[in-house]
């Protein structure tokens, strides 16, 4: 994506839970940074919709209908997302669950972005060594920050999610350990619905308060 400027913001929420009824507060999100008039572009880590009402994905499509590459939202999947068999309606708008971009200012090369498919609260490995392989091979073009997005955080605060609360410990471990050796600087995730910063083997890890809230 071409940012024209070596500067840009990036808004990012999660978990908005939208229904036919709720929708309000991810409007607003979109809204605000549609309205901002500096280089940006925004993500949203999962969850758009709220399954529980068991209403279709493509209704919360509405929302990110006409961009173009200066109105840029892009999008992790949540568990949410997925319940109900409603992957093959995700895929049909969205296209994947992992996916890279960069940024640039012509041909400067600025930030790479990373999205993983943490929605069923595991990497697993085929997906794993896809992200190895693209770090080892991004990691030597000169980025300036290494980002990843997905939706299921990796430290658990408490039990309010069950069983999808976190990664298995030996899945962590590993994940962990891979980005802490090709120096990826920030995780962003939601889930939880609690904000929560853990720095752990230089990486970053902030999990974001849920919009729906």
């Amino acid at each position: 994506i071409d940012m024209g400027a070596d500067e840009y913001t990036i808004y990012v929420c999660t978990d908005s839970h939208v229904t036919k009824k709720k929708h309000q507060l991810l409007d607003r999100f979109i809204a605000q940074y549609r309205a901002a008039t500096t280089p940006k572009l925004a993500l949203h880590l999962g969850d758009i919709i709220d399954a529980q009402e068991n209403f279709p994905c493509a209704y919360s499509i509405l929302h990110f209908a006409g961009q173009t590459l200066k109105d840029t939202i892009l999008v992790a999947l949540g568990n949410h997302d997925i319940y109900f068999k409603q992957w093959s309606i995700f895929k049909q708008y969205f296209k994947t669950s992992a996916y890279w971009f960069d940024t640039r200012n012509g041909s400067k090369k600025l930030d790479l972005f990373i999205c993983l498919d943490s929605a069923e609260g595991a990497l697993g490995t085929k997906q794993t060594k896809w992200l190895e392989n693209l770090l080892k091979e991004k990691r030597q073009e000169g980025y300036r920050h290494l980002i990843i997005y997905t939706h299921t955080h990796l430290w658990k605060l408490d039990g309010s999610q069950g069983h999808t609360s976190n990664m298995a410990l030996e899945e962590t471990y590993a994940f962990t350990d891979l980005l802490g050796k090709y120096g990826v600087e920030y995780v962003w995730s939601g889930h939880q619905h609690a904000r929560q910063s853990v720095i752990f083997k230089g990486v970053n890890y902030l999990v974001l308060d849920a919009t729906q809230d």
